[in-house]
């Protein structure tokens, strides 16, 4: 999955990631929020599956709103999860749906791979563009 991490914040860590479709962007950008907690997200074996539903007004709120279901289920349920699809779609003049399958395993399994604890998503460089033809957002979370 394409990212890379930024170099933009002191205290925090920030990535950028990219797509060529927004359900790679997507991707990408739970693989980078993923990879700042855990090494290797890839890795993560589909022990635990959920589905996800989504809506919000704009793509850049719905990445938002995604990142942090997936911060949420690690505080909540103590499972770290990226997805394997997603879905987006319009469903309105006025807003998107998200429907996306995640897996992932109980953080308790994870052990010595854990690396920090990310807290929130924050809407510091927040960002949702289309440049050229890749799809592009900008992240910077507070651990």
């Amino acid at each position: 999955m394409p990212y890379q991490y930024l170099d933009i914040v002191t205290a925090d860590e920030a990535f950028r990631a990219w797509g060529r479709t927004k359900e790679e962007l997507f991707i990408s950008a739970a693989h980078a929020l993923t990879g700042v907690m855990v090494e290797k997200p890839e890795k993560l074996r589909p022990l635990i599956r959920k589905e996800l539903i989504l809506e919000e007004e704009s793509l850049e709120f719905l990445l938002f709103a995604f990142l942090k279901e997936i911060l949420f289920l690690k505080d909540a349920e103590r499972v770290l999860l990226i997805p394997e699809r997603v879905n987006i779609a319009k469903s309105s003049q006025s807003s998107w749906k998200l429907k996306a399958g995640l897996y992932g395993e109980n953080l308790d399994g994870l052990g010595e791979n854990l690396l920090v604890d990310v807290k929130a998503i924050t809407l510091h460089e927040f960002s949702v563009e289309r440049k050229d033809d890749l799809w592009q957002a900008t992240v910077v979370v507070d651990v």
